[in-house]
């Protein structure tokens, strides 16, 4: 087995502990700090991490998906793209420092005036471990990146519930966000100047060349993305207020952040492995497919199990005041099964370096979503409208994605699509026999031993439909837990 795809098993296998081990972390610290924070709190928070986001994307200007693409990239082109992710971090610091009186403003919550500059800080401090942390996804080494990643999340869920159980309410939730930045930021120099990727003392601006295009398209498309995903949310901070943000934004922490993870992960993998086989079309359709068919085996039941529960789990998990987030934990949890598969094709595209296309449609949508959310809003003036909104434009956009640029790139037929759907159609035959299970139930079902139980029926019944009616694939995801191996026919690369 070649090197590469020997560190491409491995890092199937670390992210995979990776993602779990760091969702459990942030599930611990939704449990014990939903009880203590108020919804007002939730969603002062959720608006900085919205501008955090912004931030990050400013910062990196797309520099390292670029060096990810770029198939050898020089020591001076690396020291120049470091540097400028330094000079970035600073800069896009300062920008919001003296944005934020007037967000504060448009959110009509003075607490903003603060928090948004200390969250800040970790652009600049991140910056410095930005490009370690890329050089080590393009190497394949996700198992160091995995390691770093738990570490973090660990101490940043410690401090955040130390410091929510010493008063500090919302700044608990900024004082575990720094932990983190400062963790990873730390250990990707400390791993850096291990494995030789520290920077020189060099910047020229020529060596930018095919790099900023190259990222600024990426860039753009990402802010245009990451507009039209959170456009909800802005609306519902500046029309509704924090406290229904709050709701909101806990019903996204459960149905949308978890896979979101997930997501990220699997494009970590994904991204860098459809790169290298980028030229070679029929591994590229090969490797494509096994990855989105093993990703819905994995992903739709999840998310389908999870919009049957979500009416016992989230009183027993953050408590009863947290249920009017209940039917919005419902609807987002469809929103993040496509906006999972959109993702899926993303990757393609930008390992095909048609960054461009995803460019011009999130500047088409960063229209489009505001306008129809307006108009839900005004039809009905609720988070759950705004919710089933955004379900609605996920869908256009995964349409657009799937049936538009994946089969151009890849060729892909319908009846590829069809076989995609099959894990869909057994999750909803899952649901509702938990739904039916529920019913039988009745007043039962508001305990731990009775959502137990429902977990254990969806499980049963999934495997079992995926048995008995796509054996195969019920045969291609316990192999993958049992000992997952990369087809020769799919990455080889040598």
């Amino acid at each position: 087995m070649s090197d590469f795809k020997q560190k491409a098993k491995r890092g199937i296998g670390w992210t995979g502990i990776q993602s779990i081990t760091i969702t459990l972390f942030e599930v611990i610290q939704l449990t014990i700090l939903a009880r203590i924070l108020t919804p007002e709190e939730y969603g002062l928070i959720a608006i900085v991490y919205i501008v955090m986001n912004i931030g990050n994307v400013f910062s990196n200007v797309g520099l390292d998906v670029a060096i990810i693409q770029r198939k050898n990239p020089t020591i001076n082109e690396l020291s120049t793209m470091y540097w400028l992710n330094v000079f970035n971090g600073l800069l896009v610091f300062a920008i919001l420092y003296v944005s934020s009186p007037i967000l504060s403003l448009c959110f009509k919550a003075n607490e903003l005036n603060t928090l948004i500059p200390v969250t800040s800080l970790g652009l600049i401090i991140g910056a410095f471990g930005t490009q370690f942390q890329t050089l080590l996804r393009k190497k394949l080494d996700f198992d160091i990146l995995a390691k770093i990643k738990i570490g973090a999340a660990f101490a940043g869920t410690i401090v955040a519930v130390i410091c929510a159980f010493a008063g500090l309410g919302v700044w608990s939730l900024v004082c575990g966000n720094l932990t983190r930045t400062i963790f990873r930021t730390i250990f990707y120099v400390i791993v850096g100047k291990k494995l030789a990727m520290l920077p020189g003392c060099h910047f020229k601006w020529h060596d930018t060349k095919g790099y900023l295009s190259f990222g600024l398209y990426r860039t753009g498309g990402l802010l245009l993305h990451l507009l039209s995903q959170r456009v909800d949310q802005i609306i519902i901070g500046i029309f509704l207020g924090p406290a229904i943000l709050g709701y909101y934004s806990i019903a996204w922490r459960i149905a949308v952040q978890p896979i979101t993870k997930i997501d990220a992960i699997f494009q970590q993998i994904a991204f860098p492995v459809f790169s290298k086989i980028q030229d070679n079309l029929s591994r590229l359709q090969n490797y494509f497919h096994k990855s989105v068919r093993l990703f819905m085996l994995l992903i739709a039941p999840i998310l389908f199990g999870m919009s049957a529960i979500a009416p016992i789990v989230v009183p027993l998990l953050i408590g009863d005041k947290w249920l009017p987030s209940v039917q919005i934990v419902q609807i987002l949890a469809m929103y993040s099964l496509l906006r999972s598969m959109t993702g899926v094709n993303g990757s393609i595209i930008a390992a095909k370096a048609k960054v461009n296309w995803t460019f011009y449609l999130s500047l088409a949508y960063i229209f489009v979503s505001p306008i129809c959310l307006l108009i839900f809003f005004k039809i009905s003036r609720t988070a759950h409208s705004l919710a089933f909104c955004m379900l609605i434009i996920q869908l256009s956009q995964f349409s657009i994605f799937y049936f538009i640029f994946s089969r151009k790139l890849l060729q892909i037929k319908a009846k590829d699509f069809i076989n995609f759907l099959v894990p869909i159609a057994i999750s909803i035959l899952m649901f509702f026999s938990i739904r039916y299970s529920m019913s039988i139930l009745g007043g039962l079902n508001q305990s731990i031993l009775a959502l137990g139980v429902l977990i254990a029926i969806g499980i049963v019944v999934y495997i079992g439909l995926l048995y008995f009616l796509q054996h195969k694939a019920f045969l291609e995801i316990s192999f993958f837990f049992r000992d997952w191996k990369i087809q020769e026919d799919g990455l080889n690369v040598d």
